[in-house]
């Protein structure tokens, strides 16, 4: 919508500005203070619940997979004492905490993974896939 919005270049007017503002409150985490503050009266667009109980096809994810998915590296401190620090490779995906029951369906469609909500709002959620194995044998299979 917001796309939709600057090719029509509404986004040189107020109102215009105000619908793609509209548009981002209702994203994942919604607006950032700096935002809150120069647009106090935004009422969020209207967003549809993912209301389903099973994953159509592998292609449905994969359009969560090319906005919101990324791989990184995270480094834990070790609960053995040979190492300090652990290396992991970590899979994710974030999403709005209403679509939760979206992230559980995930669990059971790769069948690995977990939820995390670890965001200070507490509005958005993370799909996480750790440990080699899964990384290796289910995630980069379905990516790449």
């Amino acid at each position: 919508m917001a796309a939709e919005l600057m090719l029509a270049k509404a986004h040189q007017t107020l109102e215009g500005l105000h619908k793609i503002v509209a548009i981002k409150a209702t994203i994942n985490t919604g607006l950032s203070k700096t935002l809150q503050k120069a647009f106090p009266n935004i009422i969020e667009v209207s967003r549809p619940l993912i209301d389903t109980s099973v994953i159509p096809s592998g292609e449905w994810v994969a359009g969560f997979t090319t906005g919101d998915g990324s791989f990184d590296i995270q480094m834990p401190k070790s609960k053995s004492n040979k190492v300090e620090f652990l290396v992991q490779v970590r899979f994710r995906l974030t999403q709005h905490i209403r679509d939760k029951k979206l992230f559980m369906l995930l669990i059971e469609y790769f069948n690995c993974g977990r939820i995390e909500n670890y965001y200070k709002s507490g509005q958005a959620i993370d799909f996480v896939v750790t440990g080699f194995k899964n990384i290796n044998s289910v995630i980069i299979p379905f990516v790449f």
